[in-house]
């Protein structure tokens, strides 16, 4: 077992101070005084501490920064969802423990990437059908038929099929880099979207192709193809505008929020409200107000964050996920193996993507598309995805110390 650098030891620290004081607050809040929040936060650093521990333990050369920097978002998550809806917290808490654990099963397995990535046909035709299944089968939420139900779980495929996109994409393209070979991919990459398309999953698309611009990019360097991509994004955006009146209404609401604030821009409007009444510091933890933010435990939960905490701390939230995305370019770009270059560009471009468009969307930087941000948001299809590429870029930090 290796000691805990002392940075390390800050950390640990200041998440834990964190936790105790926030959940701390809620339980002061309840009139009667209600320990409940207290005993969750306690549960939660005591998963982290077991978590660590255990990486210490058996993942020698791990990068235990990754572990960290994700459980300063999913507690700053947890709080926030305790905070408006105790019964989702406790679920949030159990999906968390997964996902922590996932990362830890899936650090010390996927040394074997390279069996895993043997055959990018089946990983591309499994990638395909969940999401032809979900089709067929899955159940409508929020305008998109993009979620399915199995013995009373539901859970939203398009997830899932990140792993399997990103895998395939690394597997078929370390070896095909030629021109009609990126035809090929692009066809597959087409295909991904098409069937996010028909399920009204716009948002997921579009991370789905700006991820694939990159795989490409990454493994021929040729600036034209993603020049040509961002070509075809900008007619698929014009298509979907005149195909679906929801995307005309956020279009619309973006460019002007105050048009119908009572009716289509209800939601950025409340976004912006909300976000502009924290100021710098925040109106306190408890003394906001998400009852007027709609999907406020997934979609906008960034919006109450700030509301509550201030734009201090919604900095901060950025620059947490940009250091976990820096780390996992920054070990891309040290590496010589292809196939672990595309896969870490990949995997970090598709989690960056997906936080720029919701932050990016609540904020009224870009139109608002519903993803969910990753750790923080409420749904456990999102918290073991992510958890699962971070395990992923963990185990191919190890391999990287060891090779050194």
């Amino acid at each position: 077992m290796t000691r805990a650098s002392r940075h390390y030891k800050v950390m640990l620290f200041t998440l834990y101070l964190f936790l105790i004081i926030c959940f701390s607050l809620l339980a002061i809040k309840s009139d009667p005084f209600d320990p409940k929040p207290i005993y969750m936060g306690l549960g939660y650093m005591a998963i982290i501490t077991i978590g660590f521990i255990t990486m210490r333990i058996f993942a020698l050369n791990g990068d235990a920064m990754l572990f960290m920097l994700s459980n300063f978002l999913c507690g700053i998550g947890l709080v926030m969802l305790y905070r408006v809806d105790e019964n989702l917290a406790y679920r949030q808490f159990i999906w968390i423990t997964g996902g922590i654990a996932l990362f830890i099963v899936i650090t010390f397995l996927f040394k074997y990437y390279g069996q895993v990535m043997s055959n990018y046909k089946l990983l591309a035709f499994f990638s395909l059908a969940l999401l032809a299944v979900t089709i067929i089968f899955g159940k409508e939420h929020g305008g998109s038929t993009n979620w399915l139900k199995i013995g009373g779980i539901q859970f939203q495929p398009s997830e899932f099929v990140k792993i399997l996109f990103c895998l395939a994409s690394a597997s078929f393209l370390k070896d095909h880099k030629e021109q009609k070979d990126v035809i090929i991919y692009t066809v597959f990459v087409l295909m991904v979207v098409m069937l996010l398309f028909i399920q009204k999953d716009l948002g997921m698309a579009i991370i789905f192709f700006l991820t694939g611009m990159v795989f490409v990019y990454t493994a021929t360097g040729v600036v034209k193809y993603p020049a040509i991509g961002l070509a075809m994004l900008a007619i698929g955006g014009g298509a979907s505008y005149f195909m679906f009146s929801h995307v005309r209404v956020r279009f619309e609401a973006w460019l002007n929020p105050w048009m119908d604030v009572p009716g289509k821009s209800y939601q950025i409007v409340q976004s912006l409200f909300a976000i502009g009444a924290g100021g710098l510091f925040g109106s306190g933890l408890g003394l906001g107000h998400p009852e007027y933010i709609p999907a406020v435990e997934t979609d906008l939960i960034y919006s109450i964050t700030v509301e509550e905490f201030g734009l201090l701390v919604g900095l901060a939230i950025i620059i947490i996920y940009l250091l976990i995305f820096v780390r996992a370019y920054l070990s891309a770009m040290a590496s010589e193996k292809t196939a672990k270059q595309l896969l870490l560009t990949g995997i970090s471009s598709m989690l960056a993507f997906q936080t720029f468009i919701i932050i990016g969307g609540v904020t009224k930087f870009i139109p608002l598309t519903g993803v969910t941000l990753p750790f923080i948001s409420y749904g456990g299809s999102s918290i073991l995805t992510s958890f699962c590429f971070l395990g992923i870029m963990n185990s191919l930090s190890i391999e990287e110390v060891q090779q050194q």
